[in-house]
């Protein structure tokens, strides 16, 4: 049974790439009718990065962040097409964006102008610095404003490491998940007291949040990046003689180390050489080459076996892509399974909680304009309307784009051809 908790929650998006499109997938996926407003040739992010595999029908990245919508297309920048969208944002409950202030400003999409026509709406915004300080009004990126600014890139690598380069959308997702959290907490207000208000969530603070313990720990002293030697010898990933890593985490050392010492079958007088937490600290740069070394003997199949008469908690150090097979992941309903044109079957991860109530579903979220008519009609436009709407060029629906446009391997070849006619 598909969730229905934030049914009669209606929202309205105008974002591109991930951040505060994450948002609105999240709301969507628990009930709200999340209706995502394109520019008529698509989103941009449909054809770049993780949604780049789409000209082959294929667009389980694009699913990723915005399935559970209704998509519409809208050329906002065209006065006719930016009064159409401003009549809809008269009767929803919010508003996400990504725009910054001075764009929002412009075009009549701030809070202070939108709260005229429609005192409930929340408008929930992401941006990369927040609404005061110097940086306030530039854009960002969660590669840079998240991840280099709050320190992931220095300070996440192993000591001596080059600085970390994030992946695809690494700052956006968690930035979406905290809007969508507090653009909730706003409704919640909404329903009580009949007010809207502005919500922002920046990409920097969002990244401070999640690495708010080590901010404080380094102001005392904590040195970051870390350095391998000054862990606690089994709180840490280990490779295998498979090539394959399995991370352990005995922190209760004075109990982990002896069934450690045992599972293994190794020398029992290195029990009472380092019986405790602080000794073993102490002595890190001499026990872990230990470990590694027995470690380095065995498969991680035969290592999983000894650790499992054990109580140390430990698990799979997995790649991105060992996840999809990952029969723990589709137990626990973690993963939505879709089938794509081109074969595969791919599991789409849900929204982070499990609720009692009903499980998400959901499928492919279309292409461009799927809705654009089926919801023009519920504000009022008729057949006839839409079909001028189109005709100008302010609107498009699903037949009308072209998903090859988007085809990597035939814009490098026309790219390879004009350039070789260059020459």
């Amino acid at each position: 049974m598909a969730l229905k908790l934030l049914e009669g929650m209606k929202v309205i998006e105008i974002a591109a790439f991930m951040a505060a499109p994450m948002g609105g997938r999240i709301l969507g996926e628990w009930g709200a009718d999340v209706i995502k407003v394109e520019p008529p040739t698509g989103d941009s992010n449909r054809g770049i990065g993780l949604a780049r595999h789409i000209y082959n029908g294929d667009q389980a990245g694009w699913d990723s962040i915005n399935s559970c919508k209704r998509c519409i297309t809208l050329d906002t920048r065209k006065p006719e097409g930016l009064a159409i969208l401003k009549e809809m944002l008269k009767d929803c409950d919010v508003f996400l964006s990504h725009l910054r202030p001075k764009d929002s400003k412009k075009l009549g999409l701030d809070y202070e102008s939108l709260s005229k026509i429609n005192p409930k709406i929340i408008c929930g915004n992401t941006s990369g610095y927040g609404t005061k300080g110097e940086w306030a009004p530039r854009g960002g990126f969660d590669a840079a404003s998240y991840a280099a600014r709050a320190g992931y890139d220095l300070d996440c690598p192993i000591k001596g490491d080059n600085p970390m380069i994030p992946y695809f959308g690494f700052g956006d997702i968690p930035t979406g998940t905290y809007l969508a959290m507090a653009v909730l907490a706003a409704y919640i207000e909404q329903q009580r007291t009949g007010k809207g208000q502005e919500v922002n969530v920046a990409l920097m603070h969002a990244g401070m949040w999640s690495v708010g313990v080590p901010i404080v720990t380094a102001a005392y002293g904590d040195e970051y990046p870390t350095d391998p030697n000054s862990v606690l010898p089994l709180a840490r990933p280990y490779m295998c003689s498979d090539e394959k890593a399995i991370a352990l985490m005995g922190l209760q050392w004075h109990n982990s180390w002896p069934e450690f010492v045992h599972a293994f079958g190794m020398d029992e007088d290195l029990i009472a050489k380092w019986p405790d937490y602080q000794t073993a600290l102490a002595a890190s740069a001499e026990i872990t080459p230990i470990i590694t070394e027995v470690l380095a003997n065995v498969t991680r199949d035969e290592a999983i076996e000894k650790l499992m008469t054990t109580d140390i908690p430990f698990d799979l150090c997995q790649h991105f892509a060992d996840l999809q097979d990952d029969q723990q992941a589709w137990d626990a309903g973690f993963f939505q399974g879709i089938d794509y044109p081109s074969g595969k079957h791919i599991g789409i991860v849900k929204a982070p909680a499990i609720f009692s109530s009903g499980e998400a579903e959901f499928g492919p979220s279309g292409y461009p304009g799927e809705y654009t008519r089926e919801v023009l009609k519920e504000y009022g436009f008729d057949d006839a309307k839409i079909d001028e709407l189109r005709e100008q060029g302010l609107v498009t629906e699903e037949d009308q784009w072209d998903k090859d446009q988007y085809n990597m391997e035939k814009l490098m070849a026309q790219a390879a051809a004009a350039k070789k006619k260059a020459e």
